[in-house]
C-alpha cells in the first residue's frame, strides 16, 4: 500500500457526516478510510467511463463493417510515402 502523503478538506452536511460515519462504522473501518476507499472507487468508475465508447447495436455494426472495409488509397498519402522513400527517411 502506498504512503498518505496527499491531504484533501471537504466541507460536509452534517447529515453527509453522520451517514458516512455510520457506514464506516458497519464496515468496521475508520471514516477516513471509508470515504478514501469510496473515493477511489467513483473516481476510477469515472475514469472508466469517460475512456470507454458506448454505442447501440446498430451503430457497432456500422463500426465494424467500417474498420472491416479495405481502406481507400488517398493520392496525397501515397504521394507523400512515394516521395519520403525516395528521400531515404
Amino acid at each position: 500500500m502506498a504512503i498518505s502523503t496527499e491531504r484533501l478538506e471537504l466541507r460536509l452536511a452534517p447529515e453527509d457526516k453522520r451517514d458516512m460515519e455510520r457506514a464506516a462504522a458497519l464496515e468496521g473501518v475508520k471514516v477516513g478510510e471509508f470515504v478514501r476507499r469510496v473515493a477511489r472507487q467513483a473516481a476510477r468508475e469515472s475514469i472508466a467511463h469517460h475512456h470507454t465508447t458506448f454505442m447501440d447495436a446498430e451503430s457497432w455494426d456500422a463500426f465494424s463493417a467500417a474498420v472491416d472495409a479495405p481502406g481507400k488509397p488517398i493520392a496525397e498519402l501515397r504521394e507523400l510515402f512515394e516521395r519520403e522513400s525516395v528521400l531515404g527517411r
